[in-house]
């Protein structure tokens, strides 16, 4: 049981750091698109 957890648990850990990223990057490209454009 504990098995099928620990994989359950990478998995939703990989889902939430994917979900992360893709939101830093949307919210951090505005920003350096402004910065590259001020150059």
């Amino acid at each position: 049981v504990r098995r099928i957890w620990a994989r359950r648990m990478a998995r939703e850990q990989k889902a939430l750091l994917i979900a992360f990223v893709k939101n830093v990057g949307q919210s951090a490209f505005p920003v350096w698109h402004i910065q590259n454009k001020a150059f």
